[in-house]
């Protein structure tokens, strides 16, 4: 849960994948903010890099902008490094 929404893990209807769904909440944001997550679909659009969580839709649902991104099931980088015991065997690998 973010400032301004949060993010929902759901399962595709036709390929059964799990996904998460960023819900953002444009009614709570100030104009430049609202432009600003627009600009973050356009951006996510374009990226295409296998260390990237890949954008899959985005979709207006009333005052609520909900981008749904492919779901990265082995965590975030912040929890890898909390499980590892130094920085240097991170890097290693």
């Amino acid at each position: 849960r973010g400032s301004y929404g949060c993010a929902v893990l759901v399962r595709d209807r036709n390929s059964r994948q799990q996904r998460v769904v960023k819900e953002i909440d444009l009614s709570r944001m100030p104009s430049l903010a609202q432009k600003e997550a627009k600009n973050e679909v356009d951006v996510l659009r374009c990226l295409k890099h296998p260390n990237i969580v890949a954008y899959c839709d985005s979709f207006l649902e009333g005052r609520m902008l909900c981008i749904v991104m492919e779901f990265a099931d082995g965590g975030d980088l912040s929890q890898l490094i909390k499980s590892k015991k130094s920085i240097s065997e991170i890097l290693r690998q």
